[in-house]
């Protein structure tokens, strides 16, 4: 057994066009933690036949699945976000009204192996960021095509870690960040301004195997009539106003934006259009409040809820990394 001192691991990705087709990945991921493998499952022998002890199950169908957890950064967080969204943007990122068709290819290196998986969607996606920290990126990956192990090399990357980004940044106190609140009766502005110790959004296709019989898995299908899920939260750093309350009580339409300033050319908007509220307050002496948002489309074509932010879908996100 040879002796190593250090396994250095490290996983790449890229977009994969069409989906499905392994691509050498040029995105090396700043992982934080990952569990994507693949997996067989068990078909188990049940049969009674006058003996104590089951049979060995048979090998039955294969799927490559497993949880990942990125530090976010404006470098590597494109291609996420392309695949999260299921929508090609430059810069600008929105849920298309149908299907998501956007695929990656992936690639670890695992210090024996370099492990490569084509056709992986990514599932249950969340960005959050939290008081003292950076932001993370979590999601499922689901895949359909077999795991290829081999000695070669791994790949060149031409795109690595970039700007951290930080819950910090969010703050008008650190540059031009901000978060903000208010209902749609006009566009948000400065006055909106609220101070949170808690960000985040998310997007969950609800995407579920499908096989046949050559024990092989088929393209994720979205479950439960297909209509994926779009999630926000923020917790508010104290209890200083009722109007999260009565806002709640009158079952007021609201919107919301943050940005992440990182410098004047480099930055993260996240624009909510069209959502309500339930407040929840802390059992602390100087309760915070969590919002428990429920978020919806902003209208049909261009027939918009809430007319300050013309999109349709729940949340649009523009990145800025010149």
């Amino acid at each position: 057994m040879s002796i190593t001192r250090k396994a250095t691991m490290k996983m790449a990705c890229i977009r994969e066009n069409p989906a499905g087709t392994y691509v050498a990945p040029n995105v090396l991921l700043p992982f934080t933690s990952q569990d994507a493998n693949q997996e067989w499952e068990s078909i188990p022998d049940n049969s009674v036949v006058g003996v104590a002890f089951k049979n060995l199950p048979v090998q039955g169908v294969r799927a490559v699945r497993g949880p990942i957890e990125i530090q976010a950064d404006l470098n590597t967080l494109p291609v996420m976000l392309l695949a999260a969204f299921g929508a090609v943007g430059t810069g600008v990122y929105s849920l298309p009204t149908t299907a998501n068709a956007e695929a990656l290819s992936f690639c670890l290196l695992n210090g024996v192996k370099t492990n490569k998986y084509a056709g992986c969607f990514l599932n249950n996606f969340n960005f959050k960021s939290s008081a003292k920290e950076d932001a993370k990126i979590t999601a499922d990956i689901l895949g359909y095509k077999a795991e290829g192990r081999d000695d070669t090399a791994f790949p060149t990357t031409s795109i690595s870690e970039g700007s951290r980004i930080l819950h910090q940044q969010a703050d008008s106190v650190n540059g031009s960040g901000y978060v903000r609140i208010g209902d749609q009766g006009n566009a948000l502005a400065a006055g909106d301004n609220v101070a949170v110790k808690e960000i985040g959004f998310g997007i969950n296709w609800g995407f579920d195997t499908d096989h046949y019989n050559s024990m092989e898995s088929l393209i994720p299908l979205s479950g439960a009539a297909g209509v994926p899920e779009a999630s926000f939260k923020l917790v508010l750093n104290r209890h200083d106003t009722d109007q999260y309350h009565a806002w709640r009580d009158a079952h007021t339409h609201l919107q919301a934006e943050i940005k992440y300033y990182v410098s004047a050319t480099k930055s993260l908007l996240i624009q909510v259009p069209n959502f309500i509220l339930r407040p929840k307050l802390s059992g602390d002496e100087i309760p915070s409040v969590d919002l428990d948002i429920i978020v919806g489309r902003n209208g049909i074509g261009t027939d918009y809820s809430n007319a300050n932010m013309a999109f349709v879908t729940p949340i649009r996100v523009t990145h800025a990394n010149a």
